[in-house]
C-alpha cells in the first residue's frame, strides 16, 4: 500500500522526509487569487464567496497571514520523482473552468500531476487538457456510480467508511486503482491495507510508513 501526505510540508527538508518515510504523493488543494493559482486549504465561509474563510475550525479573513503560497512555489518544494495531486477548492462554476486553463497554462509538463475532483465535467475538462484525474467519491450513490463507469480516470479516491471487502473488490474489477481518504487511526489503515486498498491519504504520513512498506516506483 501507497502513502499520500494529505497536506504538503512548509519547507523542501520536510517534503523530503516524507519522501523518504514512504510518501508516493503529495496532495495540494489549489485556488484562484485574482490571476495567481496558490496552495490553500482555507474555504469561503457557509460558501459565500467574501472576505471570511474557514479551515475546518480555523478562520481567517481571505487571504490573510499566513497568506497562501503560488503553487509555483509549493511544487519546487516536493522531490522531483514523487506525484502531486491537485485537489481544486473553487465552487463556483466559471471560476472553476478559469483554474482549468490556469493549471493547464502553468504546468506544461503534466506527468507527475494528478487532479482529484468529484465533479464529472471537471474532470473530462481536466483530461482534455491533458491532466491524468482521479474521480473523488464521497457518497454511496458516487461509488455505485464508479463501479459502473467508463473507467476514464486513473483511479479513484474515495472516503474511506465507504471502503469494504466488496467495494474494494468491486473498484478493483473496474481495473481502478483505489486510494482511501483521509486515514488517520492506524487499527484502520491496518484494515484497509488489509483489504487490498492501493493507497491512503493521511496527516500521520511519518508514523504510517512502518505499517505499509516502501513506495512502488
Amino acid at each position: 500500500m501507497l502513502l499520500v501526505a494529505h497536506r504538503t510540508p512548509r519547507t523542501p527538508d520536510a517534503c523530503a522526509a516524507f519522501a523518504a518515510a514512504g510518501a508516493w504523493c503529495f496532495e495540494v488543494d489549489v485556488q484562484l487569487r485574482d490571476d495567481r493559482v496558490v496552495a490553500s486549504h482555507f474555504l469561503p465561509f457557509l460558501r459565500v464567496r467574501g472576505w471570511f474563510e474557514h479551515d475546518g475550525r480555523r478562520f481567517r479573513w481571505r487571504g490573510g497571514p499566513p497568506f497562501d503560497p503560488d503553487l509555483d512555489d509549493v511544487v519546487a518544494r516536493v522531490p522531483d520523482d514523487r506525484l502531486i495531486l491537485l485537489d481544486p477548492k473553487e465552487t463556483d462554476p466559471r471560476r472553476r473552468a478559469r483554474l482549468v486553463d490556469a493549471l493547464a497554462e502553468r504546468l506544461p509538463q503534466r506527468d507527475r500531476f494528478r487532479v482529484s475532483t468529484d465533479d464529472a465535467d471537471d474532470l473530462a475538462r481536466y483530461r482534455a487538457a491533458g491532466f491524468r484525474t482521479w474521480r473523488t467519491l464521497k457518497t454511496p450513490a458516487d461509488l455505485s456510480a464508479a463501479c459502473d463507469g467508463d473507467g476514464a480516470d486513473d483511479a479513484v479516491s474515495v472516503r474511506h467508511s465507504l471502503l469494504t471487502a466488496g467495494t474494494v473488490a468491486a473498484l478493483h474489477r473496474m481495473s481502478r486503482p483505489v486510494v482511501a481518504w483521509t486515514v488517520n487511526d492506524a487499527g484502520r489503515a491496518r484494515d484497509l491495507r488489509d483489504l487490498g486498498v492501493d493507497a491512503i491519504t493521511t496527516d500521520r504520513l511519518l508514523e504510517f510508513a512502518p505499517l505499509v512498506g516502501a513506495p512502488r516506483e
